[in-house]
């Protein structure tokens, strides 16, 4: 069973691991990681416990109810977890945990109940700040033990509730408890319920849902079932299964997106790839407008002719394609489809349909060239180089370079020239603006001196061993 669970600041994963050894830990879920588990890493049954807040984007409800239309089983409990396991309970997802009970029954309403800062993952996630869900647990001890009167306790929530989460620190709860009047004598005893007596209520959670985790995959346990319901795919979903959705490639997950950004910047036939890729779409979107249908037999035909170019002899080879392509076979037939009615008219098209940028069509185009896989690949080693040494001070400089140097320097190092307009050559390059473009510009520039680095090493090592 390929099980996957979401995991960052509320347990530390060497503990999660011994109560669920068979899982697979991933850190917190932001948006398209759903998406991501469903698609290229199979998961059959998802655990999502922590996501991001603000860094990044976060993880969509409504992936979860994809997962769940898939017949994936989904729990969720402590952060992100048990907001999204409210959301979307009646689909079938199961809710595990106070804090989800907590949500459901509207004693807590806010998202910054469970946010808090945290370390990356090298620092294991270290907590920064006391989110707020565990400060009304630790309360509610002392007020249960008669340590803090619940007047107090209630009046000491409502200042912490002011405070944005990430700085809610010990020392400035308790700095902001004098100002507001709570008084002296009253401190030690608050102090002491998020120290001594602290209630980890997020930790116990997360531990409470992995226990259900693993009762339920045990031999002498059952998967609940998710509730059978009709998922309908909204132009909003598609951009994030188009954009977002990561595939897993040099040891790197890129978002689909930056394929074919890293495409637009290092290959000299991307015009003319994007080009036919819009074409397939215009046809596609008039057929529809027309409402013009292709038989079974057109799309077996299809099929088969497709299959022939790319040399595959059986469905075992067809389906590692498929897999090697980051498609579902539902993807693969859509896409087969499409290719039974395309030909004409982009620019038009790409105006229209404009919702993902044009990134699936684009990337389709790439599969059906068959070179989708080497320029993913290579996309996600310069994704990966440039994540490790961006934020280096020597790179972090050319965050202030003027963009236009920035594209000029491309173009020598790699003939691919940005022309005319960069709003304009951005947005027909399917960048997010022009500032997604810069973005590109960076990576690609942190990647090749990077790059040029260990080249002069690596001479410089040959040097010295052919003179010895």
């Amino acid at each position: 069973m390929n099980v996957i669970v979401f995991l960052g600041p509320s347990l530390p994963v060497d503990e999660a691991r011994a109560i669920l050894p068979d899982a697979k830990f991933l850190p917190p879920a932001e948006q398209g990681d759903i998406l991501t588990a469903v698609e290229s890493d199979g998961a059959q049954v998802i655990g999502l416990i922590d996501g991001t807040f603000r860094q990044s984007l976060s993880v969509w409800h409504c992936e979860l109810c994809y997962a769940l239309s898939q017949g994936i089983v989904v729990y969720g409990a402590s952060s992100m977890g048990a907001l999204r396991a409210v959301e979307t309970e009646r689909f079938g997802t199961v809710g595990v945990g106070r804090i989800f009970e907590w949500y459901r029954d509207g004693v807590v309403n806010s998202d910054d109940e469970v946010a808090l800062a945290h370390g990356d993952v090298t620092s294991g996630f270290r907590q920064m700040s006391i989110p707020l869900v565990n400060i009304r647990a630790s309360f509610e001890r002392a007020v249960l033990r008669g340590h803090i009167d619940e007047a107090i306790a209630t009046k000491a929530i409502q200042i912490v509730r002011s405070i944005y989460f990430p700085e809610r620190t010990l020392g400035l709860i308790l700095r902001r408890w004098r100002e507001e009047g709570i008084r002296e004598e009253c401190l030690p005893a608050m102090e002491r319920a998020l120290t001594v007596d602290y209630v980890d209520l997020k930790e116990s959670d997360a531990r409470e849902l992995l226990m259900r985790m693993q009762r339920d995959l045990s031999p002498h346990g059952r998967l609940p079932t998710p509730a059978p319901f009709d998922f309908a795919r909204s132009a909003a979903f598609e951009t994030a299964y188009n954009l977002d959705r990561r595939t897993r490639q040099y040891e790197a997950a890129v978002p689909l997106q930056m394929i074919g950004e890293y495409l637009a910047l290092h290959s000299k036939e991307f015009n003319e790839i994007r080009r036919s890729a819009l074409n397939h779409r215009i046809v596609v979107y008039f057929a529809d407008l027309l409402d013009i249908k292709v038989s079974a037999e057109d799309l077996a035909q299809e099929e088969a002719e497709f299959v022939k170019t790319l040399a595959i002899d059986d469905c075992n080879g067809l389906a590692e394609w498929i897999r090697a392509n980051d498609l579902s076979r539902d993807d693969f037939q859509e896409m087969i489809c499409e290719m039974a009615v395309c030909r004409r008219m982009q620019r038009w098209i790409q105006h229209i349909l404009s919702f993902d940028r044009g990134s699936k069509c684009f990337l389709d185009e790439l599969r059906r060239r068959g070179i989708y896989a080497e320029w993913a690949k290579r996309a996600a080693q310069e994704f990966a180089t440039a994540a490790a040494y961006q934020e280096q001070a020597e790179y972090k400089s050319r965050r202030t370079m003027d963009p236009r140097e920035l594209a000029e320097k491309h173009a020598v190092a790699t003939g691919v020239r940005v022309t005319g307009d960069a709003k304009v050559w951005a947005s027909d390059a399917g960048f997010d603006g022009d500032y997604g473009l810069r973005a590109a510009l960076e990576r690609s520039a942190i990647a090749r001196d990077v790059q040029e680095r260990i080249d002069r090493l690596l001479h410089c090592m040959a040097k010295i061993s052919t003179f010895e």
